[in-house]
């Protein structure tokens, strides 16, 4: 069985983008409901998941509307708004990913509980009961294009937001609606070059000292295929935030490098993140090879001592299982395997046939079947 696999934070908003194979496990953080009494609900999210449902329901009057406001910077808030009289069905069940607005005019008067279920989100968003309508953003449609290169890949993008440009360093998609610096995702292809030799050649354009994050998932758009990550936060670079990932493709390498610049603008950001993660959310490939890099890895691996048998199993696409005192389902990588339900981590190395995996700093050696 196949396990979502959290993506790890790119340092701004834009697609939490992952911590795939060990990533970091990140610790929940508060979200607040507040009621100031009369016509508002306030909810404050800081990288929160989980829900809070408000203590005392929300009044409204015939004839008055409902107007709910985002201004989420990152991850999603579903409200969902109940009479409290008859809680049989929502009255209102909406999923707010980024800024906008939503009103509703065709509620009855009644008192109605309003409930946010949040996940790994940031922002603020309010639930207000309005004697007016107000001129109301909702969920703007999106113009969608495809940019289909040569070497096999492809992208969609809103055409009224992005800009593309196909460069000697590789493809850049440039959004033009931060006035204040560059957000951007640019695809190169690199040929007869391993993977962290790419990523060392461009994080070095960085400086030097910064801190930036090493890690490792899944290529995106993928399930199967392996990649190198490097994350420097907008804290740890004056403000612009460096994502990058390269993995074998095809021969050759296939990297994604992503600049952002938050503007501290929330509902400017969030519309940045929303067009950014728009195209690494939906990177395709019309025929990605297997990669070769790891063909020596997959098998089964046993350790034997006594009544013990320990089973560690490594699939072709990264999936895998570790039978110690419980069985886990796992992913792998260059070094570490992670069971992504519980994040527990363990490091191995190969040799030959033999794997050496660190169970509680203790190396034990199994042998590949």
């Amino acid at each position: 069985m196949k396990l979502a696999v959290k993506r790890l934070g790119m340092g701004i908003a834009v697609l939490a983008m992952t911590a795939g194979l060990a990533a970091c496990k990140e610790d929940d953080q508060a979200m607040t409901m507040e009621y100031d009494g009369a016509n508002t609900i306030t909810v404050k999210a800081d990288h929160a998941t989980g829900s809070l449902t408000s203590k005392e329901p929300i009044a409204l009057q015939d004839g008055q509307v409902l107007v709910i406001e985002s201004g989420l910077t990152e991850g999603k808030i579903q409200i969902t708004v109940r009479s409290a009289e008859d809680k049989a069905e929502p009255a209102i069940d909406y999923a707010f990913e980024g800024a906008g607005n939503v009103e509703y005019a065709d509620l009855r008067g009644g008192e109605y509980n309003v409930t946010a279920a949040a996940e790994k989100a940031s922002g603020t968003i309010q639930v207000i009961v309005s004697a007016e309508g107000k001129q109301v953003d909702v969920q703007p449609e999106v113009r969608s294009v495809t940019y289909e290169n040569p070497e096999g890949w492809s992208v969609d993008y809103d055409d009224a937001l992005i800009n593309v440009s196909e460069e000697e360093d590789g493809v850049h998609f440039v959004y033009e609606g931060n006035e204040a610096g560059t957000d951007m995702v640019t695809v190169s292809y690199a040929a007869d070059k391993g993977p962290e030799e790419v990523l060392y050649d461009l994080t070095s354009e960085w400086g030097e000292g910064k801190n930036v994050i090493r890690s490792e998932a899944f290529m995106p758009g993928t399930e199967d295929k392996w990649g190198y990550w490097r994350i420097l936060s907008s804290e740890d670079n004056d403000g612009v935030a460096r994502t990058a990932c390269a993995g074998e493709y095809n021969g050759g390498v296939l990297t994604f490098d992503i600049t952002t610049e938050p503007s501290g603008d929330a509902s400017a950001d969030a519309r940045m993140v929303e067009a950014i993660s728009r195209i690494m959310d939906s990177v395709k490939y019309k025929n990605y090879e297997a990669q070769t890099m790891y063909d020596y890895y997959p098998g089964t691996y046993v350790h034997e001592a006594g009544d013990k048998k320990y089973t560690l199993t490594l699939e072709p696409d990264h999936y895998g299982s570790l039978e110690l005192e419980e069985e886990h389902t796992v992913i792998w990588g260059s070094y570490q395997i992670t069971d992504p339900v519980s994040q527990d981590v363990w490091d191995f190395d190969i040799e030959g046939d033999n794997l050496y995996l660190n169970l509680n700093d203790d190396w034990v050696e199994f042998t590949k079947q």
